[in-house]
């Protein structure tokens, strides 16, 4: 490319090298990684009743809405039941009468986009809990 000189004294090139040097900075901003997030999000007094808000909020961005379920979705199939005897359970009961309260409802009033992410966390916790600990399941 031809170096010219514009009237701030800099020239094409130098604006070309420093827009390109911009895009590489740009390209190469690694965001924080997913784990951390959620490692940290996950302890936040309601993590799941909050995430079933953001899921349900329309006025909400699609995009924000799906990575909640995705995350929701992970989060219970991961944690919904303690994987070791000894092992605390990461899931408040309080929560997770939330989520059975409302999720049969929340599932049809969601776009299909986010009802796959609902349908399969829900097919964990039936399997988890259906009939001992959600006996109301199918009234």
């Amino acid at each position: 490319m031809e170096a010219f000189e514009t009237s701030s004294g800099t020239t094409l090139r130098n604006a070309f090298d420093n827009v390109l040097s911009l895009f590489i900075l740009i390209l190469n901003i690694k965001p924080p990684s997913t784990a951390s997030i959620s490692l940290q999000i996950q302890y936040i007094p309601q993590h799941l009743v909050r995430l079933l808000q953001i899921i349900v909020d329309g006025n909400c961005d699609m995009g924000v809405r799906q990575v909640a379920s995705i995350h929701f979705k992970n989060f219970i199939g991961k944690n919904w039941l303690p994987h070791e005897p000894d092992e605390q359970n990461k899931i408040s009961q309080a929560d997770k009468d939330v989520v059975r309260e409302h999720v049969l409802v929340f599932v049809t009033q969601v776009p299909p986009l986010l009802r796959v992410q609902l349908g399969e966390f829900l097919k964990t916790i039936i399997y988890v809990d259906y009939p001992e600990r959600w006996p109301r399941l199918l009234d």
